[in-house]
């Protein structure tokens, strides 16, 4: 790439060397994770959502900022009281660039249980021929499903499971 460079120079097109380098002109803030939450979609899977010290970035107050799934969270090793750098992804999107600064006492917030959530165990179980066979299955037969936690099963007065 070098060699080819070097040839465009000395033809007079001296240039090419600066657009070979991207361009970083995106703007990042500092801030202060203020709590973690753990919303749950419709299909059981949980994200990580960091709440943040208001800053602005771009014409944007940003509050939060979804890092994505428990696995990434994890890895990027994110608390309250964190300092982290965001920056936007795109026209609106933000994003978790990197964490700046940790606090020293580590204080997890706990997750929800990953296997607790997830319509595939019901699926799996062959008690469901289609998505809305959950309304007429019992406590017991939603429980027998493996993975499924006997604390989520709630009968209400019509004898039929509720979630």
């Amino acid at each position: 790439m070098r060699d080819r460079l070097a040839q465009l120079s000395e033809w007079g097109l001296g240039m090419t060397a600066q657009w070979s380098q991207p361009v970083r002109d995106e703007e990042q803030v500092a801030t202060e994770v203020l709590s973690v939450d753990f919303p749950i979609g419709r299909t059981g899977k949980i994200a990580v959502v960091l709440n943040l010290q208001p800053v602005q970035l771009d014409d944007k107050t940003v509050r939060r900022v979804n890092i994505g799934s428990l696995r990434r969270w994890r890895e990027s090793d994110v608390i309250p009281r964190d300092q982290v750098i965001v920056s936007l992804a795109g026209q609106g999107i933000l994003r978790l660039d990197r964490v700046i600064w940790r606090v020293a006492e580590r204080q997890y917030s706990r997750p929800p249980d990953e296997t607790r959530y997830t319509w595939l165990k019901l699926l799996e179980s062959g008690s469901m021929p289609h998505l809305f066979s959950w309304l007429t299955l019992t406590p017991e037969q939603i429980a027998t499903a493996a993975g499924i936690s006997s604390v989520l099963c709630v009968p209400d007065n019509s004898g039929t499971a509720s979630i």
